[in-house]
């Protein structure tokens, strides 16, 4: 994108991240989505399937994010320059060391998610960049089990509230299958 006016992607994912994208067809669509956004008024849900087991059933992440020091690819919890950052997360499902999770991120920090989920002692199945090892689920997985399921805002032109939904995708619905099998999978 060559900067907030232009026509195209208001709504990007991640490399290897699923799901709901908004596009907007014009200029004016693109900066009235963009505002949506900016103001933190679109509600967008993420489902992420994760190593370990979360303790709570729900919680907020409040964590500031920035630049890793050492590793520019990454991000990091930056207390000193990090941007606040807000993710709520609800446990859908809990296996013997996976957790199936909705998540909800307030802001839209790059890589917010998968920072916010990693620091936890959870971090996405087959997220390399932040410790999520594929283990046992190489033959049904090959990239990050993060999946932005839904977006709901408001339409620029009518103003009603309208809702997106992405279906889960073949991989992860294939992966939370296995999970669910007696003895279903070791994910170490």
């Amino acid at each position: 994108m060559q900067g907030s006016l232009r026509p195209g992607i208001v709504h990007r994912l991640d490399k290897d991240t699923t799901g709901v994208l908004l596009v907007a067809k014009d200029d004016v669509h693109h900066h009235l989505m963009a505002r949506q956004f900016r103001d933190r008024t679109i509600k967008k849900e993420y489902r992420a399937i994760t190593h370990g087991v979360f303790e709570l059933d729900s919680d907020l992440i409040s964590l500031p994010l920035g630049p890793d020091r050492h590793r520019p690819t990454r991000m990091s919890i930056r207390h000193d320059v990090g941007k606040d950052s807000d993710t709520f997360y609800e446990v859908l499902e809990r296996f013997p060391r996976n957790t199936y999770v909705r998540v909800f991120p307030k802001s839209g920090r790059t890589h917010q998610i998968r920072v916010h989920l990693a620091t936890l002692g959870h971090p996405i199945v087959a997220d390399p960049l932040y410790g999520g090892k594929i283990g046992e689920f190489r033959d049904i997985v090959d990239r990050q089990m993060l999946h932005a399921y839904r977006l709901t805002f408001r339409h620029p032109v009518s103003g009603e509230e309208v809702t997106f939904v992405a279906p889960i995708p073949d991989d992860m619905s294939r992966l939370l299958e296995r999970l669910r099998l007696p003895n279903g999978a070791d994910s170490s």
